[in-house]
């Protein structure tokens, strides 16, 4: 049988569902999901700074 890292199992799906949550912001169960957890628990927030976003533009990056 199978050992399980379960918590490297834990931080691949909250991964996947912040990336989802990403992909579909109008989704309110989903943001709902994500957010209680971390509420509760310190282990279920991000860890550093928050990520900026923007919109993709078809210019280039200088560099």
């Amino acid at each position: 049988m199978a050992t399980v890292d379960w918590k490297a199992a834990a931080v691949t799906t909250v991964a996947l569902m912040r990336a989802e949550a990403g992909r579909e912001p109008r989704d309110r169960a989903l943001r709902d999901l994500i957010g209680e957890p971390s509420t509760l628990s310190t282990q279920f927030r991000p860890t550093g700074p928050p990520q900026t976003c923007s919109r993709c533009s078809p210019q280039r990056l200088p560099g």
